[in-house]
């Protein structure tokens, strides 16, 4: 089975698109909070501009560089929605596919050899839960997507390549999580 990853897109499942436009309305939130909160300052500061264009009151300038930041943001969630190609699960139990949790050995350069167990997820990877989340734009997502239990596959970072080993696939469909193979 061919991944068929075209240069250029980024790859979600509905689930991984809707999570942009999320984020997108909670920094569109954060803009109206922080325009408040921008507008209050300058009143505050009795609207005095110095010579160089800069606002005299430093409540102001912060306010101001978070509200540059967090255009950057919105504009950065644009530009990968207008990117972003839809991916549905292709329900072929034998291949790997969105939402499967992976146990693989991860071999390094250094001859060093992880085990190392994840979750490939259609939208942005997530570090921060219980299960470590890996994207499937991912180099190491990539390179997993759609390939089988018992395959080795290769993804390169910083110009070394890590290879991988596909142990086990648990089947999240059966409530005790047993591993196929």
């Amino acid at each position: 089975m061919n991944n068929n990853f075209e240069k250029g897109y980024l790859y979600y499942d509905r689930e991984g698109y809707e999570d942009i436009l999320r984020t997108i309305d909670e920094l569109k939130a954060k803009l109206r909070q922080n325009d408040f909160h921008r507008h209050e300052a300058y009143e505050a500061g009795n609207g005095v501009v110095r010579k160089d264009s800069s606002f005299d009151s430093s409540e102001f300038e912060l306010l101001v560089q978070k509200e540059e930041m967090i255009m950057g943001l919105i504009d950065d969630k644009y530009k990968m929605l207008s990117r972003a190609q839809i991916i549905e699960k292709h329900n072929q139990e034998d291949y790997i596919d969105i939402g499967d949790i992976l146990e693989v050995d991860m071999a390094y350069p250094n001859n060093e050899i992880e085990e190392y167990t994840f979750k490939l997820v259609g939208g942005d990877g997530n570090f921060d839960k219980e299960m470590n989340e890996i994207s499937i734009n991912s180099p190491l997502g990539k390179s997993v997507y759609k390939k089988q239990v018992g395959d080795m596959c290769i993804y390169s970072v910083e110009n070394k390549n890590i290879s991988v080993y596909i142990k086990n696939k648990l089947n999240t469909k059966e409530k005790n999580k047993v591993f196929v193979k």
